[in-house]
């Protein structure tokens, strides 16, 4: 269930970036977004898109916004915690200030490693640290310094995506891990 919200997400972020409405390209796409949910047999009405319509839209630009010169890398995360509310019935925290590209960024940072000490515990723990050093690791990189099988590092993966600890930026081979302090508390 928590892949098909980032797919969804996902799905919707491209339909909004090639901007195929005419005028009102960001109330059309929830309309379609609702449509879709709602043809998929999710009971979903407007009030999620009405009370959160900031969000909703800065969450749409996170994800499609990248500018190499000032480090900035997509961000699907905020636009997956919305449908992730919707779609999975979560409660998670939607406040416009979240999607700032500087968004309290560096007390993100000074915060995540007490964080991670009070909350992962084990593999997870020490896969979230290696990824806020390195966040170009591999999978099998980690495996291979953690000396663990491949395979079960993979599902901690699964497991901290699922719970929104760390997401992945860009594509496979090109991209990198992102850990989620905001999503540590969580699990």
């Amino acid at each position: 269930m928590c892949k098909k919200s980032s797919n969804f997400a996902a799905f919707i972020a491209g339909i909004w970036q090639i901007h195929p409405f005419r005028e009102g390209n960001t109330r059309t796409t929830a309309v379609f977004a609702i449509l879709y949910l709602r043809q998929l047999g999710y009971k979903v009405d407007n009030s999620p898109f009405k009370t959160h319509s900031w969000y909703f839209r800065n969450a749409l630009v996170r994800a499609n916004y990248h500018n190499v010169t000032k480090g900035i890398d997509y961000n699907p995360l905020y636009l997956e915690r919305f449908f992730r509310n919707i779609i999975l019935g979560e409660k998670n925290e939607l406040k416009n200030r979240y999607c700032h590209i500087l968004w309290k960024e560096d007390e993100i940072k000074s915060t995540l490693q007490s964080t991670l000490q009070n909350t992962l515990k084990g593999t997870p723990k020490r896969i979230c640290e290696m990824l806020s050093q390195n966040p170009t690791l591999t999978i099998s990189e980690v495996a291979e310094q953690l000396n663990l099988n491949r395979r079960g590092v993979a599902k901690h993966f699964a497991n901290l995506q699922a719970k929104g600890i760390l997401y992945r930026v860009g594509p496979d081979k090109s991209g990198h891990w992102r850990v989620n302090q905001q999503g540590i508390g969580k699990g």
